[in-house]
């Protein structure tokens, strides 16, 4: 020591000089040892308690705090004999001697009262232990979520929660976007649920999964009251990832996969389809448009250039494709602050196979902070930016299925050679008489198109402990902006088009329908631009006394703007509430709530009042309860009414506008010109907000700790629903105009059973849930039929109608001695229709009610086994009592168009018991209508996602460098039971009209360091 102060002078003195100035503030303390422990927080399961809070009170009076982390770890340091407080929600409080000797400790907290679930409600802009809510929420944290779809937020909430319906519409990389409801449906106009993102409203495909940290569904009017009008159809309540009170730990991931189609093509090649289109000229009457001679060459191949089979589905779209994400998530705390950050980045390739690169590029970062500036501020700060880059041809997904099912496989071939008929012919590409366009060609000469999205999201608040003016005051303001870039650009072609001529067998001349042009320069196609502005602040009081009573007093104002490119009104909405909850030996609890909400969609009526009351009772806290079978049980209800804007979609103007175009001549010479004046825009003044009452009854509980439920039956009762008239007249000429007419009424029941038990190093835990609903029009912009079948009044609201078919016409005998169907020709092999009024002929009277497109019952269910370091995670969903029409491009096989095998069991005189109808190619107006004949059960059951996963023990194996390793394999939309065949029966158009869903094949690995 001596050597090393004369070596390094000038560092002792320095030293010397800290020590001197340090002595006389540490006093008594200098004398006692520096300690720091390794604790590990457990409950009396050994479940780890993420959260608990351990507190060493230092000599100057003040606090050091530390937080148990995920795994219920935290490393506590202070001083030797220094005493640690270890508390944790719902837990005995437990103390502690730091001591010298001890560098690990494990501690095991009792439970006061084992509470229904470990769940605190943050959604609706109010924080609530799930046994003092009224409400009717669910929630699924981030461990959840980490089993389920890994590219897409809003696809991964499929089979979730058993009031939640997920419809996913395409596979597009950029534009994977699903159809989502709560709780069925509850208008005739838009029934999505609203999306909050720590508050504010933003898109759920403007998220990565590994930024959420929970997910809570709002799904009663006492939780969506506060939020304001656009969380009528409920709400998607999403709260990302905050700071953990840990020193520092780093969460590394990354996963990559294959994706195939959910469904394969189903065409015919070009002999069976000349085949089946000869005999359907023939049954028109028409003479055969391929000889025999050309039938053998589509089967043997032996000309392809004048007789082609092109298969388009194998040239075209890839068998799988490939996905690959990588993630960094840093989380920390200081003494004051807490801090997380995630950066990812995400490549999805396209399906399909030729032309320009096709797929998504996807970059991410946010940053959540949270920091103490004293003993009465508190900073939240959420910021986060992403960048998307979508590459495609200039198709866009629907025009290209769009040609791939009309295009026939023996229309035209691919490619011209050159000098094919002529010296200095120049290369190019087949077209047919019946289009122009080369399907081939379309997709790879014509250029791309490169779309890039920035998207940033900030939102700031400031959080003031008021106790100092009285115990339980609060308040909060929080403010955001939100910008939205999408710009498109791209360079276009156009490529040498040839229609082959024969004369005979000789090929006589090429007619020449496009000619080639190079590459245009790269230019702007559209350019999207978005801003939002919001805010939201409240004053809360939250009093406890006697441990009898509780209070909680809570006022609140927000406002929201949106500013969109080129729009003449920006949308803007207020809300204004007041809370009051009084609760009563934790078992009695009465909540009321006012709010008034404001919009400048609506000119004379722009305000709207809002309430709702809400009652529960914890049965189990009654001494009658006490020797029940039941550790938790309680009763809730609510009612209230409130309102929307959100089915005024497009911004509309207040006032009439009207405009003059073209010219009307008067006079005996007509040389007197007028101009017409015309409506252009009708204004909202006969227009009011849409209004919505509610009620909801249920009950929820845990019977001997391991078995958990709840029960809920709800009404909704849609009125003011404003719906298009179009039977106005303005100087004989129709227009469109918006009234206040539809009525809905909504009901059902939603129940979850969820099962945990443990065998020794065996743990298994089942969920089950369902939900039935039914919507009912009860008013509407409807015609009035006077017969029965086709009045939509007190039928459903996604009712299909369409005649009633009863078989094929077997013979004209049978054709003349049916009542008249008054759809086109009517022949043998035709589908045959019930006359339902009796009046002898078949029309548009005679529609009924055949089907309902939503499904009477919502099912999910779940199974998670652990043994030891093993985990197995399935997840099933489905629907029952859905009917679907089969009405896309596989199903309806008519006039030019394309034939997939469907119709190979066409009705013919040789096949009289065929399933499909007679083949036409232009009297097909009475087999192509809405009718029962294409009616077919959907009902589905579907195994989401399966997921094994193995935990290393790697705290061994690195001395505890990498806390946590796990890899796992996922398969996502892996099996789909369903009488229906060669579609995917959640979305019939896969495929055919956009995109086909896909299954996923991932295996992945997630670092704790």
């Amino acid at each position: 020591m001596r050597k090393a102060i004369q070596k390094y002078p000038l560092y002792s003195f320095i030293i010397g000089v800290l020590i001197t100035l340090v002595t006389p503030l540490t006093g008594a303390a200098q004398s006692k040892s520096y300690v720091e422990v390794k604790c590990r927080v457990l409950d009396e399961r050994h479940f780890p308690i993420r959260g608990a809070i351990l507190t060493v009170t230092l000599l100057d009076g003040t606090e050091d705090v530390f937080y148990s982390d995920s795994d219920g770890q935290v490393v506590v340091s202070g001083l030797e004999g220094d005493e640690v407080s270890i508390e944790a929600e719902g837990m005995k409080s437990l103390k502690y001697i730091l001591k010298t000797t001890e560098k690990k400790k494990g501690f095991f907290m009792k439970p006061l009262k084992l509470p229904f679930e470990k769940v605190v409600l943050e959604g609706g802009y109010q924080i609530q232990k799930r046994e003092d809510a009224t409400t009717f929420s669910t929630k699924i944290d981030d461990q959840y979520l980490s089993h389920t779809y890994g590219i897409n937020v809003g696809t991964s909430l499929t089979g979730t929660d058993p009031s939640v319906l997920v419809e996913q519409l395409t596979s597009n990389p950029g534009w994977d976007v699903s159809n989502i409801t709560i709780r069925g449906l509850s208008t005739t106009g838009d029934n999505a649920p609203a999306v909050f993102i720590d508050g504010f409203e933003r898109s759920i495909y403007q998220l990565n999964i590994e930024e959420v940290e929970s997910i809570e569904y709002l799904k009663d009017i006492r939780a969506k009251i506060l939020v304001g009008p656009a969380a009528v159809n409920g709400v998607i309540w999403i709260t990302t990832k905050q700071g953990q009170a840990v020193k520092r730990k780093i969460d590394v991931g990354y996963e990559s996969g294959i994706q195939t189609p959910t469904t394969s093509h189903h065409y015919l090649d070009s002999y069976n389809s000349a085949l089946l289109y000869n005999e359907a000229r023939a049954n028109d009457g028409l003479s055969p448009f391929y000889s025999e001679d050309a039938l053998q060459k589509f089967k043997d191949g032996s000309d392809p250039f004048r007789y082609p089979n092109n298969d388009f589905s194998a040239l075209l779209l890839k068998d799988q494709t490939q996905y690959q994400k990588a993630y960094v998530t840093l989380t920390g705390a200081t003494r004051n602050s807490k801090y997380s950050v995630n950066l990812g980045y995400q490549n999805q390739e396209g399906m399909v196979a030729e032309g320009p690169k096709n797929g998504l590029d996807r970059f991410n970062i946010r940053a959540n902070l949270k920091a103490r500036m004293n003993q009465v501020i508190t900073l939240n700060a959420n910021i986060s930016a992403r960048t998307e880059i979508i590459n495609t041809s200039t198709l866009t997904g629907r025009d290209f299925f769009d040609m791939m099912s009309t295009h026939r496989p023996m229309d035209y071939p691919i490619y011209v050679e050159e000098n094919m008929i002529k010296e200095g012919e120049a290369a190019g590409f087949g077209v047919s008489r019946l289009s122009n366009k080369n399907l081939y060609a379309e997709v790879t000469e014509r250029g791309y198109q490169r779309e890039q999205r920035i998207i940033g999201q900030t939102n700031m608040g400031l959080d003031f402990n008021l106790k100092q003016i009285t115990e339980g005051l609060s308040a909060d303001v929080n403010v955001a902006l939100d910008t939205y870039n999408s710009v498109t650009y791209g360079q276009n072609a156009s490529y040498n088009a040839y229609l082959p001529v024969y004369k005979g067998d000789t090929l006589n001349q090429f007619i020449q329908k496009g000619r080639k042009t190079e590459l245009s320069k790269q230019s702007k196609t559209s350019d999207d631009v978005f801003r939002g502005y919001a805010m939201y602040s409240r004053i809360k009081y939250d009093k406890s006394w006697n441990d009898l009573h509780n209070i909680y007093l809570q006022g609140m104002y927000s406002f929201v703007r949106e500013e969109y490119k080129s729009s003449v009104q920006e949308p803007q909405n207020m809300t204004a509430s007041f809370l009051a909850s009084y609760r009563f030996k934790d078992k009695y609890i009465i909540e009321g709530v006012v709010s008034h909400y404001g919009t400048n969609r609506l000119d004379k009526n722009s305000g709207h009042l809002n309430y709702v009351a809400s009652l529960g009772w914890v049965l189990s806290e009654e001494n009658f309860m006490y020797n029940s079978i039941f550790d938790y049980l309680k009763v809730k209800a609510n009612y209230g009414l409130m309102a929307t804007d959100r089915n005024f979609m497009n911004h509309r103007l207040h006032q009439n506008v009207w405009s003059q175009s073209g010219n009307v001549y008067f006079g005996s010479n007509n040389n007197t010109t007028l101009k017409p004046t015309e409506l252009e825009h009708t204004g909202t003044e006969l227009l009011d907000w849409e209004k919505q009452k509610e009620l909801n009854v249920g009950i929820e509980g845990r019977i001997f700790r391991r078995l958990s439920f709840f029960g809920n039956y709800f009404y909704n009762y849609r009125y003011d629903i404003p719906e298009q008239v179009d039977n106005k007249m303005i100087n004989g000429m129709p227009y469109a105009q918006y009234e206040n007419y539809g009525e809905v009424k909504n009901q059902g029941v939603e129940v979850a059973l969820n099962y945990q038990n443990k065998i020794k190093h065996f743990r298994y835990a089942i969920g089950v849930g369902g939900m039935y609903s039914q919507a009912i029009l009860m008013d509407g912009n409807v015609i009035r039929y006077e017969e029965d079948g086709m009045n939509k009044i007190g039928k459903p609201v996604n009712g299909i109608y369409g005649l009633q078919a009863d078989g094929l016409f077997q013979s004209y005998e049978e054709i003349q001695s049916h009542p008249q169907q008054m759809y086109g020709t009517v022949r043998p092999g035709d589908i045959k229709y019930i006359d339902q009024n009796g009046d002898g002929v078949i029309n548009e009277q005679d529609k009924v009610l055949i089907g309902d497109s939503f499904p009477d019952f919502v099912l999910n269910s779940s199974i998670k086994l652990n043994y030891k370091n093993f985990e197995l995670f399935a997840q099933f969903s489905g629907v029952i009592g859905r009917e679907v029409v089969l009405n896309n491009a596989y199903y309806w096989n008519y006039g030019e168009g394309k034939y997939s095998d469907v119709a190979l069991d066409r009705w013919s005189e040789s096949n009289p018991n065929g399933t499909y109808p007679r083949l036409t190619t232009k009297e097909y107006q009475n087999n192509f209508q809405n009718n029962s004949y294409w009616i077919e059960n959907g009902n589905y059951l579907r195994l989401d996602n399966l997921q094994l996963t193995y935990r290393l023990p790697t705290k061994k194996w690195t001395n505890n460098v990498v806390s946590g390793m796990k890899v796992y394999a996922r398969g996502n939309n892996l099996f789909t039971w369903s009488k229906l065949e060669n579609v995917d029966p959640s979305n019939l158009n896969s495929g055919y009209t956009n995109l086909p869903l896909l299954t996923s094949y991932v295996v992945g690995v997630h670092v704790t360091l």
